[in-house]
């Protein structure tokens, strides 16, 4: 399908190379919709738990957080959103303004 796309919009081949890395590179990863389904499902209580037991080890490899309540790192759990990026694409650049926390897993 993805082919089909690129040629019926006539993208160059740069792109076309370019676009294919990118989903050989996310079909490899977790379905980051996955994990958003399953927790959407439980109690906020339940969810909130799962999530920092999930993401703890590096929550817990972070120095700022360290000292950190309880109650604020299982919100901050609760909040990651994974994301993936093919590993030539930056995610953010100099001079940019951010309000967002990148941690990056594996890469």
């Amino acid at each position: 399908k993805l082919n089909q796309f690129m040629a019926g919009l006539k993208l160059p081949e740069a792109m076309r190379y370019q676009l294919r890395e990118y989903y050989n590179f996310y079909l490899r990863k977790e379905d980051p919709n996955l994990y958003e389904n399953l927790l959407s499902g439980m109690s906020p209580a339940l969810r909130a738990e799962t999530a920092k037991v999930i993401h703890r080890q590096w929550i817990n490899s972070i120095p700022f957080l360290k000292g950190c309540s309880y109650h604020l790192v299982t919100e901050l759990a609760f909040l990651i959103q994974l994301r993936t990026y093919p590993p030539t694409e930056s995610i953010i650049s100099k001079d940019t303004w951010i309000t967002t926390i990148f941690v990056v897993k594996t890469g």
